[in-house]
Order: structure tokens, then C-alpha cells, then sequence
């Protein structure tokens, strides 16, 4: 997969949200789906876009 030439940003606030819930949806617990999406958002601010939530499909 290539990244898009222009940059997307996303708020934090909306990511946050949409992938707890996504999380949720597949049958994750509440603490479980905040733990994880909290280590994908902190990777993609912490500048490692490889380990961020690009890997959301994975899960």
C-alpha cells in the first residue's frame, strides 16, 4: 500500500473515537479496544506510521 503524495490529517478526537468503536463492533472489550487504540494513535504521533493505525486492518 502507498501513502497518498498530500498528506491526510485526521483529528485524534475522531480516530479515537472510530476505532474504539471498530474495536467494539468485532467483539473487543471496552478496556481492551481503548488500550489498543491508544498505542495506535500514540505510534502514528510518535511518528512511526508503520505500527500506527494502518495496522487497524490487521486486528
Amino acid at each position: 500500500m502507498s501513502l497518498p503524495e498530500t498528506p491526510v490529517f485526521i483529528p485524534v478526537d475522531f480516530m479515537q473515537d472510530f476505532l474504539q468503536e471498530s474495536f467494539e463492533q468485532i467483539g473487543c472489550s471496552q478496556e481492551e479496544s481503548v488500550r489498543v487504540t491508544r498505542r495506535l494513535i500514540g505510534a502514528n504521533l510518535r511518528g512511526h506510521e508503520s505500527h500506527g493505525v494502518a495496522r487497524m486492518p490487521r486486528y
